[in-house]
């Protein structure tokens, strides 16, 4: 433990020596994320690099906001398959990510990451009447946590080209590490963790005209986690070289509820046809339809078989690109559940 909380802290002084390079760069370009409700901050910055072969980025966001969560575990720890009325909650969060990246060819298609982040969560009841469950379990992160990580990944990235009406198509892989240090304040009490991830995203374009494209989309991902004790939150989340986290299976599937599917073993497949039709206002906002299948499994929570957890969707979206923000509107359909077809909305490609 004592050799990983050293390796922790090089990481951050090393991330943090890296900083005045950026000053030598073109400068930081600012950017923002949305959250339905709340905010994220980014800058990025690239330099000369440490090798003569490829450049170095270094990447850095922050931001919070307020989130809806589920439970979807009984007294006994036991999953259940959706979250009872006194077992959703909400949670506060901030978050803080530094990142660099090291291309080691000078295409920039080889590359390694080293990342520090924080996350501090405050959780508290959705309802005024009633104790959420997970506050019922007694586990010690009920009421909130603190939590630090670093993490180290090696990667490929071929994304460089984009479709007529500004789809991007190629590949991108990674395998990533992330240790995390979690502090439970109400009940004083610490766990480290360990997270490896093998991710996977592919699209082909299909057709490309002047004025509409249509691009194959394919995205796999796995994670492993590993720890004596492993909190509630981590098993609900999927890490790996991102800023934000997957919500489980519900994160990975849609049509699943956000959260739903929680593990130390977890994994998941996306398929979507991304069509994109001809921009109005000058091509300032670009139309689109995506068609996608989702599948996803995960463990019992204790690295056992649970083929229950099993869950299958398919569905449809609408898709508005302006500004740099995809905005989407449309109906999935759980095939394991059979609830028939579910209306979703929100910011951003599903991968």
């Amino acid at each position: 433990m004592n050799k990983i909380r050293v390796f922790a802290l090089a990481l951050f002084l090393g991330l943090l020596a890296l900083l005045p390079l950026a000053a030598e760069s073109d400068g930081w370009s600012p950017g923002f994320d949305l959250r339905l409700f709340g905010l994220d901050l980014k800058f990025t910055s690239d330099s000369k690099g440490l090798t003569p072969a490829g450049k170095l980025e270094l990447f850095f966001e922050a931001g919070g906001g307020l989130e809806d969560r589920g439970y979807y575990r009984n007294l006994l720890g036991e999953r259940v398959d959706s979250a009872s009325p006194d077992g959703s909650f909400k949670i506060i969060n901030s978050d803080f990510w530094l990142k660099a990246t090291q291309y080691l060819d000078k295409a920039s298609h080889l590359r390694a990451s080293a990342w520090i982040r924080s996350q501090q969560m405050t959780n508290f009841p959705a309802s005024s009447t009633a104790a959420p469950l997970l506050f019922l379990s007694g586990l010690p992160e009920s009421p909130g946590f603190y939590e630090n990580g670093a993490g180290l990944a090696f990667g490929y990235t071929d994304l460089d080209k984009k479709t007529s009406s500004d789809q991007t198509y190629g590949l991108k892989a990674d395998l990533s590490y992330e240790w995390f240090f979690e502090f439970y304040p109400t009940a004083l009490e610490t766990a480290n963790v360990h997270e490896f991830v093998g991710e996977f995203s592919w699209f082909l374009p299909l057709i490309n005209t002047k004025d509409v494209s249509l691009v194959f989309g394919e995205h796999a991902i796995a994670s492993a986690l590993l720890g004596p004790e492993i909190p509630e939150h981590r098993r609900s989340y999927i890490g790996g070289n991102r800023y934000g986290s997957y919500k489980a299976l519900g994160g990975l599937v849609r049509g699943v509820a956000g959260n739903y599917g929680d593990g130390r073993l977890k994994a998941g497949n996306n398929v979507e046809l991304r069509f994109v039709l001809p921009g109005i206002f000058k091509k300032a906002v670009m139309p689109g339809i995506n068609l996608f299948a989702d599948v996803g499994i995960a463990d019992d929570g204790n690295f056992g078989r649970d083929l229950e957890s099993f869950q299958a969707s398919t569905g449809a979206i609408v898709t508005i690109q302006t500004l740099g923000f995809t905005l989407y509107a449309g109906g999935s359909m759980n095939l394991v559940d059979n609830r028939g077809v579910e209306f979703y909305y929100g910011f951003g490609n599903h991968f």
